[in-house]
């Protein structure tokens, strides 16, 4: 029995921390729209639970920009969430992008292309 409790504290605690890599800024459920989004299409099979997220362009992977620093978005901010075709993540960012590819674009840089047509 202790060994089943230590078992499923340790898979809990483990799946906190790598979700905690998409929390946004902001406060209360909005925190964790990234989180679910990514969950719902992860139980869709459409990524892994670890995509690499390309914000205006800027790759941030799981395992490297995503673990040394958060997230400065807030869920205001973004315009569009855009999954990337596995084959076209793969050729863009190599084998990161094994686990699928999140495009998001934000309000600001959409207003920046938008500014300067």
């Amino acid at each position: 029995m202790k060994n089943i409790l230590r078992f499923l504290f340790l898979l809990l605690m483990f799946s906190s921390c790598t979700n905690s890599r998409y929390i946004l800024k902001d406060s209360g459920k909005d925190k964790k729209f990234l989180i679910e989004t990514i969950k719902e299409m992860h139980q869709n099979g459409q990524i892994s639970q670890k995509p690499i997220l390309v914000i205006d362009g800027v790759p941030l992977r799981f395992e490297k920009e995503l673990k040394e620093k958060k997230l400065s978005l807030t869920k205001d901010n973004i315009e569009k969430i855009q999954l990337l075709k596995k084959e076209i993540g793969i050729k863009i960012y190599g084998e990161f992008a094994q686990g699928g590819v999140l495009v998001i674009t934000t309000k600001s840089s959409s207003n920046e292309v938008k500014s300067e047509n």
